[in-house]
């Protein structure tokens, strides 16, 4: 839709968008991931993948208002990968992919598929040592965040190595797993005057992994990621582990997660829950300066 002109344009296309990183617009095509069958748009559903996986590439020129079907020739097979969760993600000319552990079942083979959607460049697989948790942009190259048994695990993808994709390195944070699931839990900050970048996710330290949408963060994780995209312990920003339920009044972590890094104006937080703290970035690490509990005050009985 041109919201100067309010002109809507659209066309008839095939097959489910896993999720809203399934889409690309790169400014003379419209690239989306799809599968072909699935079990509709109701909450979680699109993430269950079944039959083929494809992957679509439609000139923006074709989208019209007498709404034209898209071309068979316009999309073309991908490795396909079944069940529940599928996760994916654009990143650069490439489109990544895989399949994450879940609540009820552990993947056994951990892989990330590959290609660059703008060519015929075939899917590569990469073989990782921990889950398909989560995938992010890490400037030129792909983060993949995932699970192996206790242990959260980070893995960066060369993605414009020659002759395929490669795993660059793999950090492991012990006895730890993702605190929010949710895609705004992560947040990659590259330094224009500094020689690398950080980024900040969420993590809990005890519990089972899979309780990320309904258990409340215990820390922020902070890595350091060097010019070769490879990762230091930077340390965490931690909760004070008040435990403090208000039925979702000021603060709620089930409905829409409530922890995440926040980098704002050269300064580093971390949103824990009922707190905010704020972190001054030091050579090795990164050290609390400051901490705001805004746990609301149950009103006096009369």
């Amino acid at each position: 839709m041109d919201i100067a002109t309010d002109a809507v344009t659209a066309v008839s296309a095939y097959g489910q968008p896993i999720d809203q990183f399934s889409f690309k617009d790169d400014g003379t095509y419209l690239n989306v991931v799809v599968s072909d069958d699935s079990w509709g748009e109701g909450m979680w559903n699109p993430e269950f993948v079944q039959g083929d996986l494809l992957l679509g590439r439609i000139p923006l020129a074709d989208f019209s208002s007498d709404l034209p079907v898209v071309s068979t020739e316009r999309y073309r097979e991908l490795i396909g990968i079944g069940g529940y969760n599928m996760v994916n993600r654009f990143v650069g000319e490439h489109v990544l992919y895989g399949e994450s552990s879940n609540w009820w079942n552990e993947v056994e083979e951990h892989n990330v598929y590959v290609t660059n959607y703008t060519t015929d460049d075939p899917v590569h697989t990469v073989a990782l040592s921990h889950s398909v948790n989560r995938l992010e942009v890490l400037g030129d190259s792909a983060v993949v965040v995932g699970q192996k048994e206790n242990d959260l695990q980070f893995t960066s993808i060369d993605l414009l190595g020659a002759p395929e994709p490669k795993v660059i390195a793999t950090h492991a944070v012990p006895n730890a797993s993702e605190g929010e699931l949710r895609s705004h839990g992560f947040f990659f900050k590259q330094y224009e005057d500094k020689d690398f970048g950080v980024l900040g996710l969420p993590v809990r330290t005890s519990g089972n992994f899979t309780d990320s949408f309904i258990q409340e963060s215990s820390s922020v994780i902070f890595l350091k990621v060097d010019p070769t995209k490879t990762f230091s312990d930077l340390g965490q920003l931690a909760s004070s582990n008040k435990s403090v339920d208000d039925n979702c009044q000021v603060s709620c972590v089930d409905w829409y997660g409530n922890s995440r890094p926040i980098f704002y104006r050269g300064r580093i937080f971390a949103l824990l829950g009922y707190e905010l703290v704020e972190g001054k970035l030091q050579e090795t690490a990164i050290e609390e300066i400051h901490r705001i509990d805004f746990t609301p005050v149950t009103p006096a009985s009369l």
